[in-house]
């Protein structure tokens, strides 16, 4: 097969499952960044990250990942101010929307959080992505039907075959049921999801690190609790 039709046929791939492949790159983007975050929280590399921003001073993306370095080292008002830098260059970003929503959820202000997650979701709608923390939020504000609605939403996703079971995970702990936030993390573990990886230093699991369980599957990932 020639290389112009092996192009043709993947562009037209795409076209027919653009969101799948939104979804995709949107998932690269973060997972990234997530990623640079653990390097810089482990190797103190924060530095890097502030060089980076300086060769490259127009990228939202740059904040985002210095944003959520200071998230995960407990500084919220620092990240937010990276965030702030960041929606600047681009307000539609749908990651630092999410990410907002993160810190604010981190700092029990619920109903900002839900606020950006909402934003979020209208710049990516019909998609599971952001889904978790609303759910999370909605439920810690006291909002628990509307928790439960976007618990159902995430179950549809799974069943569609996307990786979404750290967002049911996070939605099982807002509503106080750890057993089956604990069983759904399990499970993603199981299944690689990328939801996996900041288990050890994400603040959205700081309420699981006294459960034996949460331990155990650390150990298994070899993320020594």
């Amino acid at each position: 097969m020639g290389l112009w039709k092996t192009i043709s046929i993947a562009l037209i791939a795409l076209r027919l499952n653009a969101l799948r492949s939104f979804l995709t790159m949107l998932g690269i983007i973060i997972g990234i960044a997530s990623v640079i975050v653990m390097v810089s929280v482990s190797s103190g590399s924060k530095a890097e990250i502030e060089r980076a921003i300086e060769l490259d001073p127009l990228s939202p993306l740059m904040e985002l990942n210095l944003a959520m370095t200071f998230h995960f080292q407990g500084d919220a008002k620092r990240a937010l101010a990276e965030l702030r830098k960041g929606a600047e260059l681009d307000p539609n970003f749908a990651g630092i929307r999410l990410r907002f929503g993160d810190v604010y959820s981190s700092q029990g202000r619920f109903e900002q959080a839900i606020s950006e997650y909402e934003a979020m979701r209208k710049v990516v709608p019909d998609t599971p992505y952001g889904l978790g923390g609303l759910g999370y939020a909605y439920a810690a504000a006291g909002r628990q039907a509307e928790a439960r609605r976007v618990l159902a939403e995430l179950q549809r996703w799974l069943q569609q075959g996307y990786q979404v079971r750290g967002g049911i995970a996070t939605v099982h702990l807002g509503l106080g049921e750890r057993e089956q936030a604990l069983d759904q993390l399990e499970r993603a573990a199981a299944d690689h999801e990328q939801s996996v990886c900041n288990l050890k230093s994400g603040p959205e699991w700081r309420d699981l690190r006294s459960e034996p369980r949460f331990a155990a599957l650390l150990r298994k990932m070899n993320l020594e609790p």
